[in-house]
């Protein structure tokens, strides 16, 4: 009841909603009228009539864009005396709030009079005090508005309509009436609608039903929308970030002190020394992948899996599902040997009935991305693959034995889940710390480093850390289970996991580094976390928002809408910066750039400060086979140099993978990381190859098409091979009775002639087919010729006599295709050759054996 009497009553029938204020005699008419500077500059005159006036000029601030044309209508500009003495918009509105509370009574009601044209005095009130994200807010005493070209059409008759005088500018109606010297002034606008609004053919069309509006209606949401979609993409930056522009410019870069190239940076990305040095005394591959892994750690392995198999004591139990009922499968309990002084009952080893096999033989990666279960391997064609250096390596058996009880810890030190201490990965902490180590020895970083979330390629129930990103290569698997160790912040947060990285990879000593992060991991903190700790700056993407509020250290730029995006084109964007101190005083400047290409991006930089000119990139666009140049920032084409480092890892990894199936995560785990190492030796032979470092075969795997995948075969050779030699004496201790044919060349076998005699190559012969339609197969050239082709080719012994004679017209050695012109054409040649000889130079061709030098 208290709020229904509290509501404003429906005015009656053809009165407008500001009815009981007009004929209470409570209606303040406020006339308004501003002048601005062009469309981004802003306002820059302010006036205001009840009748006593109110009139200040506005500095839209140093820098605002001025256009000429509005400073030829009203004659203002930056340097004019009123604006350079005059307040900004904030202060100059509050003023106007005073000064109408100060000549209205609180229970009045304020009704604004202004122009609401295409160059509307109220698009920018909406701008100032309505629009997402305006710091003003209008008078609560102005709640009504009266339109001056608003046409009043109330009248009941077309004779009264006829009568009824059409409202409009005070130029075009009151002109002669109406003073108007000194137009486009906001004062003498004002006085010019304060006589309008009290004219005696106006005031009668003042309270009708569509004479007034509230505040919050005078523009209708399809406008306010469009409004919003051009303001987006210009919105000022909040303090203390500053926009930079070609003309108003902040350039800045780290000290030569925290340079790389400094007296504390460090080498180029490459091969460590080591590596080089073993490189040039390797004999195959497999010296180099055991300087990344020694042979002690496959060692330990053997020795793990050894225990795990033959000398636990385990006891055999059986769990039960959800219902309670037990399973169908069962599983191994540790249990100590001895239980009361007696044996623990039940008690055996996890191998008692299998044979024992006393060595490893790494190797892997002949299926690529098409995991097929290893079994076929020692399946006889059509339905199996015919891999004869495996089959003759070892058995079926013996590779499901080594897959099935491999193991890299101790089970007696495992942790209870419930202790503090509890390591969910602690079955393969150490091998994950040997290839880490390794590496770091094998490879130097550079100047770029590249932090990304890396997938591992699982799908099994028993851990709880299982992701799906669709973005990666290796869509479902395990994602963060490593996070470096040893730094000093382990609290989980992006900045925490960046920093235990770079000190477990052992980077922080070199100052000057460029860190590359995605949107997941970059923030401002982590800029100022690495300059001020390390000296390092960061090139990354962010990602924006579009909340209202922005505190100090919120990224300047909003989240455009759809619309917004759509009105500004492709390569557009906006840089700002801002100042940051660190601890000890060190000034630094972190840049932040939107910019759009198919959708926005946001980056965040600090390691070249300043606004971008000249940059451009190609883009491909739909229907068309050529690509367009656009625009583009600094930030992007620093970002572009390694952005995709550890993407590029784990296609690799998910193209040409070590993994094997199985729902054990830690063996996911361990082939995840032995692909790190795998990726890691292949780069370091082709930096090796390309220097001329190490041997001459190594240069077959730069090729972009077989390259990668001829260099894992061959690896996993080299790898079977040493073991093969670690492992016999002879070829006598050999556990199987046949070879299985192979003609590879390079595994063990081969070299020790072990297959001579169970493979042959085909040997090549040629069909010869003679004039009297005879055939005949050989290797050797004959001596009569015969037909080659349906049509004449140009005769290989007259194009070579030609070579180097010099033509008659340009005096020049004759080019190839001269001289093709100018020899004998013919059918007829050598067989075997394969090559067309004319019938006046066979004779030649046969004296000197088919060889022509």
């Amino acid at each position: 009841i208290a709020a229904a009497q509290n509501e404003t009553p429906k005015p009656p029938k053809g009165r407008s909603i500001a009815h009981y204020a007009i004929d209470a005699k409570k209606a303040v008419y406020v006339s308004l009228d501003i002048e601005v500077g062009g469309e981004y500059c802003g306002v820059v005159q302010l006036s205001a009539e009840i009748p006593n006036k109110f009139n200040k000029y506005v500095n839209p601030g140093e820098g605002a864009p001025w256009t000429d044309a509005c400073t030829n209508l009203h004659g203002l500009h930056a340097e004019h005396p009123s604006i350079v003495g005059a307040d900004d918009i904030a202060v100059v509105w509050g003023q106007f709030r005073e000064w109408l509370n100060a000549n209205t009574f609180p229970d009045e009601v304020g009704i604004l009079v202004a122009w609401n044209g295409a160059t509307c005095d109220l698009k920018w009130l909406w701008k100032l005090t309505q629009a997402p994200r305006s710091s003003l807010d209008m008078p609560s005493r102005l709640k009504y508005f009266v339109h001056l070209e608003l046409r009043v059409v109330q009248a009941q008759s077309e004779e009264e309509q006829a009568q009824q005088p059409r409202v409009g500018r005070g130029v075009d109606v009151h002109q002669g009436r109406t003073n108007l010297n000194g137009a486009h002034d906001s004062l003498v606008d004002v006085i010019a609608q304060t006589d309008i609004i009290v004219h005696p053919d106006f005031v009668p069309f003042i309270n009708r039903t569509q004479s007034v509006q509230t505040i919050s209606d005078i523009f209708t949401t399809t406008q306010q929308n469009e409004w919003k979609k051009q303001m987006e993409p210009v919105r000022e930056v909040h303090a203390p970030w500053k926009e930079i522009t070609k003309d108003d410019n902040i350039k800045w870069t780290p000290l030569e002190a925290d340079s790389y190239t400094g007296p504390e940076g460090g080498p180029d990305a490459g091969p460590t020394q080591h590596m080089v040095g073993v490189a040039r005394s390797a004999r195959n591959l497999s010296c180099l992948f055991l300087a990344m892994i020694p042979l002690s750690f496959w060692t330990k392995v053997a020795t793990m899996t050894d225990k795990y198999c033959y000398k636990d004591w385990v006891v055999e139990k059986r769990g039960n599902d959800r219902d309670g009922n037990p399973k169908k499968t069962t599983y191994f309990s540790h249990v100590p040997a001895k239980t009361g002084g007696s044996n623990t009952p039940g008690r055996r080893h996890r191998a008692d009935d299998k044979k024992k096999y006393s060595r490893l033989r790494p190797g892997g990666g002949h299926f690529g991305s098409d995991k097929r279960t290893a079994r076929k391997m020692w399946r006889k064609p059509p339905h199996g693959l015919k891999m004869a250096y495996v089959q003759n390596t070892m058995t079926r058996n013996a590779y499901e034995f080594m897959r099935r009880y491999i193991h890299f810890a101790d089970n007696a030190r495992k942790r209870e889940s419930t202790d503090p201490l509890y390591d969910p990965m602690w079955k393969v902490a150490e091998p994950l710390e040997v290839m880490t180590k390794d590496i770091q020895l094998s490879w130097n970083a550079g100047k770029y480093v590249v932090i990304d979330k890396s997938m591992i390629r699982y799908k099994g129930r028993a851990v709880a850390f299982v992701q799906y990103m669709p973005a990666k290569p290796i869509k479902h698997g395990l994602g963060k289970v490593y996070a470096g160790k040893g730094g000093d912040s382990s609290d989980g947060t992006a900045v925490g996991i960046c920093n235990n990285l770079a000190i477990g990879a052992g980077l922080t000593g070199a100052r000057g580094r460029v860190l590359v992060t995605d949107n997941w991991y970059t923030s401002l903190r982590l800029a100022m976390h690495f300059f001020e700790k390390y000296g390092w700056t960061i090139v990354g993407t962010i990602n924006p928002t579009d909340k209202k509020s922005r505190a100090d250290y919120d990224i300047p730029f909003l989240k455009l809408s759809r619309g917004a995006l759509g009105e500004v084109k492709r390569g557009w964007f906006r840089e700002a910066v801002i100042e940051m101190k660190t601890l000890t005083g060190k000034t630094c400047y972190i840049q932040c750039t939107t910019w759009k290409d198919k959708k926005q991006v946001v980056f965040l930089n600090s390691n070249e400060i300043g606004a971008s000119d000249g940059f451009s990139m190609y883009r491909h666009r739909r229907g068309k086979k050529t690509r367009d140049i656009i625009d583009g920032p600094r930030a992007q084409a620093d970002y572009v140099i390694c952005f995709n480092g550890v993407d590029r890892n784990d296609r690799d990894s998910a193209n040409y993978s070590t993994t094997i199936r199985t729902n054990r995560y830690y063996l996911r785990i361990f082939c995840w990381g032995l692909d790190r190492v795998v990726h890691a030796q292949y780069v370091t032979v082709c930096f090796l190859a390309s220097s001329g470092i190490g041997p001459k075969e190594w240069k077959n795997y730069l090729g972009k098409n077989e390259g990668r995948h001829d260099f894992q075969i061959d690896l996993a050779i080299a790898l079977m091979n040493y073991a093969i030699e670690l492992d016999w004496k002879s070829i006598d201790e050999r556990p199987q009775t046949a070879l299985v044919p192979c003609d590879c060349e390079q595994c063990f076998f081969c070299k020790n002639g072990s297959t001579n005699g169970v493979a042959h190559k085909k040997q090549e012969k040629e069909t010869v087919v003679f004039k009297c339609n005879k055939r005949m197969r050989t290797k050797k050239c004959t001596s009569v010729r015969v037909t080659l082709k349906e049509y004449s080719d140009y005769c290989w012994v007259c194009c070579h006599k030609l070579k180097g004679k010099l033509s008659k017209t340009t005096k020049k050695a004759l080019t190839f295709p001269e001289r093709k012109k100018m020899s004998n054409r013919s059918r007829k040649g050598c067989a075997v050759c394969q090559e067309p000889i004319c019938e006046g130079c066979w004779e030649e061709y046969q004296e000197n054996e088919h060889v022509i030098v």
